[in-house]
């Protein structure tokens, strides 16, 4: 078949058309929660882990480096590799066979620190960073993708789980996929350097919120925590998680970093670096004397919120000053 430009610019609008019909139609319902790697919305990342507790550590020595074995290999037991920027290097928390998960074998774990707490401001505060992969090798294709429940705490001590939601209908196999947006508030549904955004609006109703006991301002901790993909895991409205199961080696959920886009910054810290100090005062004092419009004006350092920055908001900067030193 011949075709003159025109017909080949028709057949081409067509084909696209098309395309982006079925690629639509085989989307889920859940595509506004990727944050990638060098997003200029990033404004931390983790930087500290406590209780790394993978499902069933081995020692690859004993086993044979690629034998089947569910556990985690000390190769991918590196748990500092989930500080710092995402860059492809893993911890790895382990799957279960139905034996363990029959046996009530607990899933593997990591709990996430940071400088300075996370807090609810606008979308997505934070993201969890997996390696998935697209795998065009299976039919159908999807991401190859190792889920994970993700829980948000102030103290340490008292845990909001969010609300996730699995819309896969059954297993996928050893290293089957999904569809990434059939997924919401489950880490692990995007390729590497892609990362799971979690919005802290979606715990404004959890038990432990209304409470007191967790803090959507002040989030200290989060806590990564594997879901074997059998179906034996339910989502939050009580359906079965698939993913790709059973996985060994670096089986299960693969931490690569967590992302923090909204920072609870200290009362004070005019310049957003973490701390109050003489950067801060030149602000403040830059400001002083300047309203809504003038290019000095900043925002930030009107505390009574008047229109102007005075010698009030001066002095409400100052007390958090000594505040932040008598702490520190």
């Amino acid at each position: 078949m011949v075709f003159n430009r025109f017909g080949k610019m028709i057949f081409t609008v067509l084909a696209l058309s098309l395309l982006f019909f079925y690629g639509s139609a085989l989307a889920g319902p859940y595509t506004e929660n990727s944050v990638y790697y060098t997003s200029s919305k990033i404004k931390a990342w983790a930087t500290g882990y406590l209780n790394y507790l993978p499902s069933d550590p081995l020692d690859e020595s004993l086993y044979g480096t690629y034998a089947q074995y569910a556990g985690v290999y000390k190769t991918f037991q590196t748990p500092q590799y989930a500080t710092g920027q995402a860059d492809n290097k893993i911890v790895t928390l382990g799957d279960l066979y139905q034996e363990q998960i029959d046996a009530g074998a607990a899933c593997g774990e990591i709990t996430l620190t940071f400088d300075l707490p996370i807090a609810n401001g606008d979308g997505i505060d934070f993201a969890v960073y997996e390696n998935g992969f697209w795998n065009t090798s299976v039919s159908p294709y999807g991401m190859f993708a190792e889920l994970a429940y993700v829980y948000v705490s102030t103290d340490g001590e008292n845990w909001a789980l969010f609300p996730g939601i699995s819309l896969t209908e059954g297993l996928v196999g050893a290293y089957g996929c999904i569809e990434p947006t059939d997924v919401y508030n489950l880490a692990g549904n995007y390729a590497r350097y892609t990362g799971t955004g979690f919005d802290l609006d979606d715990l404004q109703d959890h038990e432990l919120v209304l409470s007191g006991l967790v803090d959507l301002n002040e989030i200290n901790y989060v806590k990564v925590v594997d879901i074997p993909g059998s179906g034996d895991y339910l989502d939050s409205q009580g359906y079965p998680i698939y993913d790709a199961w059973v996985t060994w080696g670096s089986g299960g959920f693969d931490l690569d970093a967590v992302a923090v886009l909204n920072v609870k910054y200290p009362d004070g810290d005019l310049s957003e670096d973490g701390t109050v100090d003489r950067v801060d005062a030149i602000i403040i004092r830059s400001a002083i004397g300047s309203s809504q419009g003038d290019d000095a004006y900043a925002e930030e350092a009107d505390y009574d919120e008047d229109g102007d920055v005075d010698f009030a908001d001066y002095r409400q900067w100052y007390k958090y000053y000594k505040a932040f030193i008598s702490e520190n």
